[in-house]
């Protein structure tokens, strides 16, 4: 067995860690910081579990590799409370800089299987970075006023803003009054009963 294989199996979570917050609940989320406030508590928390997990179950299951950053975790590219060197290790550190990945928008606009082929940026290192990205994303969307704004669909960009992909959650979140108009006209109820 490999180094790396030795790592990946001393760091699955067990199974009573698995939270109420799987990775799927979260791509693609445009977080409220009332409404999804027990997530945002959970990614911020000191322990750092749930990022942790997160982090893990984003290199464990590869499912997402091929979405941006940017789609997964919506809104990250207008954090800007901090930077992605910050708070990383040193390897982290190097590599980000090194590939130019300095401030959050370049990261958005990347993918996890563009960040797992950098070179010396292994599973751990991989792990630590997504972890420290959720927990910026989280605190961006718990403090700062326009993100809760981007998720009632008024961000400045306006609409089809790169960082609300379509069918996320403030995407549909949005639609949801035109769609309840729609079904009350009565032409279109009159269609249903035929």
């Amino acid at each position: 067995m490999g180094r790396e294989k030795i790592e990946v199996i001393r760091g699955t979570p067990s199974p009573a860690s698995a939270g109420a917050f799987p990775l799927s609940r979260v791509v693609g989320l445009w977080p409220d910081p009332v409404s999804d406030a027990d997530l945002l508590d959970a990614l911020l928390s000191p322990e750092g579990e749930t990022a942790r997990r997160l982090a893990y179950e984003l290199w464990a299951s590869q499912t997402f590799w091929g979405m941006k950053l940017g789609e997964l975790f919506p809104g990250l590219a207008g954090v800007s409370t901090s930077k992605p060197v910050d708070g990383v290790g040193v390897r982290v550190s190097n590599v980000l800089l090194r590939c130019d990945l300095r401030d959050w928008s370049a990261v958005a606009a990347t993918t996890p299987v563009h960040l797992a082929r950098l070179p010396n940026f292994g599973s751990k290192s991989f792990r630590e970075f997504i972890q420290r990205t959720l927990v910026a994303w989280a605190d961006h969307h718990r403090n700062d006023p326009d993100a809760a704004a981007g998720a009632a669909g008024e961000d400045a960009t306006g609409p089809g803003d790169a960082t609300q992909p379509i069918g996320s959650h403030a995407a549909l979140h949005a639609l949801v009054p035109d769609i309840r108009e729609v079904l009350s006209w009565p032409e279109f109820r009159s269609s249903w009963a035929h």
